[in-house]
């Protein structure tokens, strides 16, 4: 059997983004159902130099790392995880560090996302309402300064 370019070999594990967990400082906040924000944009400075009217040059500035928020599900188990973590972080400054990490079918460990300087920003818990027949969901926002080197 020939492999073509757009084939995955089978010895590939794909990650599924249905599965990953996520851990600040050693503290378990467990899996979660949506994780948005894994990003960073490099920020550009341009100028126009008198005499070069053929192109702009562009120079490095700042990297900018958007917030990450997770959401999920609120189970028996998991509810008390975020909040116990929330006190733990009152009053400390930014300076934790988080992993969020993607498994594959089997739960094994594809890659992951180191995070330094994490603080959180917001949680929010679910509305509640009696009318209503749906899932009580939380989510938590996080700040951080950058990704660790591996």
């Amino acid at each position: 059997m020939s492999v073509t370019p757009t084939s995955i070999p089978p010895s590939d594990h794909l990650g599924l983004t249905t599965r990953f967990l996520v851990t600040i400082d050693g503290f378990r906040l467990g899996g979660w159902a949506k994780c948005d924000g894994l990003a960073v944009q490099f920020d550009l400075y341009t100028y126009k130099p008198l005499g070069h009217n053929d192109y702009v040059p562009v120079l490095p500035n700042r990297l900018i790392y958007p917030n990450i928020t997770l959401t999920r599900a609120i189970t028996k188990e998991s509810a008390p995880t975020v909040i116990e973590w929330l006190s733990k972080m009152a009053g400390k400054g930014a300076g934790a560090t988080a992993e969020i990490t993607l498994l594959d079918a089997h739960r094994d460990k594809v890659t992951s996302w180191k995070l330094k300087g994490v603080y959180p920003v917001k949680w929010k818990g679910p509305t509640l309402d009696a009318g209503s027949h749906a899932i009580a969901t939380e989510t938590l926002e996080l700040a951080h300064e950058g990704f660790l080197d591996v």
